[in-house]
């Protein structure tokens, strides 16, 4: 699933508008609260696009931009390799919109983020499925070869996504059964909402997964066999070699963020959580001015 952030010829400005491709703001929106009370969303169904609403500072909503395109070309890049699908929706376009708020001093604005429709339920959902079935065909090393339940399933996908994170020091921060969502028909696993994502942080990549692992075993059924989903979980993390053994360049993070300063002029700074221009211009003063001259 992931996307070429390299081709600059693909991507378009206009008015503080970043679009990859063709897509546009359309009023065809589906709106669903869902369970995150912080922000709204909504669905362009014929383009089977996810948007993000939320009122907050137009630096934070291209950090959540940028590093949502990490994410998405880091995970694509190991799923190729090792034949799991798990990504972060590749960022389509971000949108800023008006201030909020009487006060001269507050930065805060509507913004609208859109990415790719992540498709499959929510992984705190797994319980409405059969405690077994055939969800596919699978190889060896896979639990669902002969667990034949959906939690063991998701198990290994959280183990391999637990590997890669542990190699490339990816934080997520908010990292929940909640912001994860697993489509069986597609054996694919998304991760979403990255707002205070970041990178360089061992503690926060363990903390990361502690949170995981405790709130999704909360999510199973009484009287499961928790060695079931520890042993398919121990069997995605063995199936991402550690970092030490990976000599593949584009599976690594810093690969990524380096070609991402050259060929998309963003710098991350995983510090203060903000992006820059190559001269050191923020990304949002940039596009303010642009919407004041207009």
């Amino acid at each position: 699933m992931a996307g070429d952030y390299g081709n600059n010829n693909d991507k378009k400005e206009n008015g503080g508008i970043v679009n990859f491709g063709s897509l546009s703001i359309s009023n065809a929106y589906e709106f669903d609260p869902g369970t995150d009370k912080s922000c709204r969303t909504g669905v362009t169904i014929e383009r089977a696009t996810f948007h993000k609403f939320k009122i907050r500072s137009e630096s934070k909503a291209w950090w959540e931009f940028w590093t949502l395109a990490l994410w998405n070309q880091v995970t694509g890049a190991y799923s190729k390799k090792y034949g799991i699908d798990i990504s972060a929706p590749k960022p389509l376009m971000f949108f800023p919109g008006k201030k909020v708020g009487q006060n001269q001093e507050s930065n805060s604005i509507e913004t609208t983020l859109s990415m790719e429709f992540a498709t499959g339920d929510n992984v705190t959902k797994l319980g409405q499925y059969p405690k077994r079935g055939d969800y596919g065909s699978y190889p060896d090393w896979h639990p669902a070869s002969y667990y034949k339940d959906l939690f063991s399933i998701v198990a290994v996908y959280l183990g391999a996504l637990s590997k890669i994170k542990e190699n490339e020091l990816m934080v997520h921060d908010d990292y929940r059964p909640r912001h994860v969502i697993f489509d069986h028909k597609k054996d694919r696993l998304f991760v979403y909402d990255f707002d205070n994502a970041s990178v360089g942080d061992p503690q926060g990549v363990l903390k990361d997964d502690l949170k995981m692992m405790s709130e999704f075993k909360r999510l199973i059924w009484p009287g499961y066999d928790m060695r079931i989903i520890d042993d398919a979980y121990g069997r995605g993390r063995d199936h991402i070699p550690s970092a030490q053994k990976i000599m593949d360049k584009e599976l690594r993070v810093g690969y990524h963020i380096e070609r991402m300063r050259e060929k998309q002029d963003v710098c991350f700074d995983f510090m203060l959580q903000k992006v820059t221009r190559r001269d050191g211009s923020p990304w949002g003063d940039r596009f303010s001015m642009v919407r004041k001259r207009r």
